[in-house]
């Protein structure tokens, strides 16, 4: 039951984060225009939520990924109200989600 769990919450991630690196492989200069950075937002976010919600079998059994941080990534997101940080963003999105996308595909492998 827990494998469920702990699945589902894979590859929703997995799902929003190909998206992510995908669309900002295509548009290139996604950080410039509002609606697209608040786009790249939300699934940044959803990935943190599937992710942050992980129970705790799961982060026992993939003690590699930076859970977390993650989580922080979420929170800033999430509860600044100020302002979002769009050169954060633009590093999580091109330079922490191609690898954490792979390191989510071999999690599912090993399920």
């Amino acid at each position: 039951m827990v494998d469920d769990e702990i699945r589902g919450r894979l590859e929703g991630a997995l799902k929003d984060a190909r998206l992510a690196v995908a669309e900002a492989q295509r548009r290139g200069s996604w950080a410039t225009d509002a609606l697209l950075t608040a786009g790249m937002a939300k699934l940044v976010e959803n990935v943190a939520e599937y992710l942050g919600h992980m129970p705790q079998e799961g982060k026992d059994r993939f003690p590699d990924v930076p859970w977390e941080r993650i989580r922080g990534m979420r929170n800033r997101i999430v509860h600044d109200d100020t302002r979002l940080d769009v050169p954060t963003l633009r590093s999580t999105v091109e330079d922490d989600l191609p690898p954490l996308v792979s390191q989510i595909e071999r999690m599912l492998e090993e399920l």
